[in-house]
């Protein structure tokens, strides 16, 4: 016959299913057994859990990088949107400044031309006073 001590050092040696009977002992080595595959498949749940936790770490990892990519590209795009507004601008001024020049130019080629035509008119009629 076993007694309590034998008992507890196979408990302590995790040999739990040695132990058989209907009494106490049995009965708490019952309890022990379930306790410990309830452990067990704990274990297991906890392992598959940790294992798609760090999967899932992975893939979000990834995705922040790509957006982290796709926020550079972003901010590159941007600033070389800003860089061609500049760039419009300065033109859209040198322009102005162009057709200020071109304006005054017109006005007095114009106004050369208008003075031209009076001169002609005015030499025609001196033209015609003299052969009179």
């Amino acid at each position: 016959m076993l007694n309590v001590s034998d008992h507890v050092v196979w408990i302590r040696d995790g040999q739990i299913d040695k132990i058989e009977g209907r009494d106490e002992i049995g009965e708490v080595a019952f309890c022990l057994n379930q306790l410990v595959e309830n452990l067990r498949v704990s274990r297991l749940k906890l392992a598959a859990r940790e294992k798609e936790l760090q999967e899932k770490s992975l893939e979000l990892t990834e995705k922040i990088k790509g957006l982290e990519i796709f926020s550079r590209e972003e901010e590159k795009a941007r600033l070389a949107t800003l860089n061609i507004l500049e760039d419009v601008e300065d033109a859209r001024t040198i322009l102005h400044e162009r057709l200020k020049e071109l304006e005054k130019f017109n006005k007095l080629a114009v106004g050369r031309e208008l003075r031209m035509v009076e001169l002609k008119e005015e030499i025609k009629k001196l033209k015609d006073e003299l052969e009179k």
